[in-house]
This record gives C-alpha cells, structure tokens and sequence, in this order.
C-alpha cells in the first residue's frame, strides 16, 4: 500500500470519526443499526434518542421509528399466549410509552423519505402502543390513548384495523368511559369493525381475537341502557 493511499485512509477515517462527534444522531443511528441486526432490542430501548435531534433530521426521524420498532417488540413480546397486550408491569409501561413516543416522533418528521410502508408500519404501532397503554391505565387515563388509537386505525388495512380500532372502541364503551349513548355507538363501531375483519380473511391468531371482539361487543351493548342491536 502506498503512502499516499494510506495517509488517505487515515484522514478519511478521522473524518468519519470528527462526523460522528459534530453529529451525534448519526453515530447513535449507527448504534441502533448495529444493536438492531444484533437483535439487542433493549439496548435499543434503554438508550433515549439524543437531544440533537430535536432539529429534526432524516436521521432523528429514522432514529425514532427504530426505537418505537424496538420498544413496540420488546413490549408484545412479554405478552401471554393469545392475550392482545402485555401485563401492566413498569416494563411495560415504559416499554410502550416509548414506543408511543417514538412512532409520533417519526410521523412528525417532514425530513424523513420513509416508504408508504414505513408510515403505515409506524401507524399501526403508535395506533397499537396507544391502545394497549390504555388497557394498562385506569377508565378515566386510558380514555384518550384509546381514542388516539381509535383514529389511528382508520388508515390501517382492515385486519388491523378491525383488531386495533374494534378493540379501541370496545374500551370506550367500558362503564365510565362516557355517555350511555356515546358507550352504545362504541360498541355497535366494535361489532362493525370485528364483522368487517372476519370478512377480510384474517390470520388464525387475529380471526379468533375478532370472533372474541364481537361477542365482547354483543355482551356490552346489553349491559348499556337503550343499547338495542
């Protein structure tokens, strides 16, 4: 190797070096890639996304959406077989907090060039981490994470949707959760969406949690005053 070539090499890598100390949300993006490919999703979740990226570069948007993504798996991953949502642990709650954050953070961003199927990836997991935040919250807290997820699922294809949004209107008719006849739509939505999914030919997991859907919505609405079918 020649001289010339070598000292080349060693500026171009000091250069890289300078890079990632004046762009601190480039070298954390490199952190997440290599922690990602790693499968170390918690060092993904336990490292918070550095305060540069408050200017909102690519960078931070796409620095956001890998540690919603992390933070999102790390969460339904602790779930128990066929339940919808995890159980209310700190980890938990922390755990989908973050990856609530993480995926409005991204959606926020006019920097990013995610793909179409970057941004529905990252509403369909801010709509899921809302939803099942609330399932971990008292009626009262939970009310408007369920109505975040609710209105989220709209742009969700309609398995998801259905599994999603069904399960985030049954939440707002729980008792207290408003109006008798705010509760009652709720419930007739929940119905609508869960016949709407079984009849997009759901996989088994999400077909059985629909069927569960709509018994659920058929018992609340009698339990609502006026709730008539």
């Amino acid at each position: 190797m020649s001289r010339v070539l070598l000292a080349l090499l060693v500026l171009l890598a000091a250069c890289q070096q300078v890079g990632r100390v004046l762009d601190p949300d480039i070298a954390q993006l490199e952190r997440f890639q290599e922690a990602r490919a790693a499968g170390n999703l918690r060092a993904i979740a336990d490292e918070p996304v550095v305060a540069a990226c408050a200017a909102g570069s690519e960078a931070c948007a796409r620095l956001n959406a890998i540690r919603g993504e992390a933070c999102l798996a790390l969460a339904m991953g602790a779930r128990a077989p066929g339940a919808a949502c995890p159980a209310a642990t700190p980890e938990a709650r922390a755990d989908l907090a973050c990856a609530q954050a993480g995926f409005a953070a991204a959606m926020a961003s006019s920097a990013a060039r995610f793909t179409e199927a970057d941004k529905l990836a990252h509403r369909q997991g801010r709509a899921q981490a809302a939803y099942c935040r609330a399932e971990l919250e008292t009626v009262s807290a939970g009310v408007p994470l369920a109505r975040e997820a609710l209105s989220l699922s709209a742009g969700l294809a309609p398995p998801r949707r259905a599994a999603i949004g069904g399960s985030a209107a049954l939440y707002l008719a729980r008792p207290g959760a408003g109006p008798d006849a705010v509760r009652c739509e709720r419930a007739r939505e929940a119905a609508r969406l869960a016949e709407a999914g079984l009849a997009a030919s759901p996989e088994v997991e999400e077909r059985a949690l629909l069927i569960r859907l709509a018994a659920d919505a058929a018992a609340r609405r009698a339990t609502i005053p006026g709730c008539a079918p």
